[in-house]
């Protein structure tokens, strides 16, 4: 894995959190979705309770595999506020993929910016579905044009209308995550590159 943006957040230590395990709000899908996010987040999670004290948040609409709750603190997203208020978490942890499992982690990732993991080089597809299935074509363009230009604007209307290609790569649309997330990590290599020579980063943002 490979640090993208500001890591400060990781860094500081006070004598509070130095004396106890620090408290992670840790968002993802889990199994029995067919993702392979969901499958790396049980082994991460399995080394990771062991040096922090960590509460798994997943969609209200899900339901984890039942013996997942006998290893893990799993709770619904709806639930974080309160959680949050009873026992402050140190930060947040989102797991971001190119799928709908992740749409309510989005959001979540925007309300209260943390640290990101991106898992795919691309959330075309997360943004497609979330807005498409709705009818909100002008929100999804008006975001490629945030995110890419006003070029890939038109690109991506072509790409709509099945007129054009679909191409990922070209459109990744992470620049608002990553410029409103405290710190990212790339958990690929590609991912890494494409963030850093993104033309957005070209522009001075």
């Amino acid at each position: 894995m490979l640090w993208l943006s500001r890591v400060e957040v990781l860094k500081g230590t006070t004598m509070d959190t130095a004396a106890r395990k620090r408290r992670i709000a840790f968002w993802s899908p889990l199994p029995p979705q067919r993702s392979g996010v969901a499958d790396y987040s049980v082994e991460l999670l399995e080394q990771l309770t062991e040096l922090c004290e960590v509460e798994i948040f997943v969609d209200d609409s899900y339901v984890p595999a039942i013996e997942l709750y006998t290893r893990f603190v799993i709770y619904p997203d709806s639930t974080y506020e309160l959680r949050h208020k009873q026992a402050p978490f140190d930060i947040n942890v989102y797991h971001m993929g190119n799928n709908l499992f992740h749409r309510r982690m989005l959001a979540q990732a925007f309300a209260h910016p943390s640290l990101v993991v991106l898992r795919d080089v691309s959330l075309f597809d997360l943004y497609h579905h979330l807005w498409l299935s709705t009818g909100q074509q002008r929100e999804f363009l008006d975001e490629v044009e945030y995110a890419c230009s006003s070029a890939d604007r038109i690109r991506a209307k072509a790409m709509v209308n099945g007129t054009h290609p679909v191409d990922r790569l070209a459109l990744m649309m992470t620049r608002r995550l990553i410029e409103t997330s405290l710190g990212t990590i790339a958990h690929k290599c590609i991912t890494t590159l494409s963030c850093l020579t993104a033309p957005w980063r070209r522009w001075g943002s």
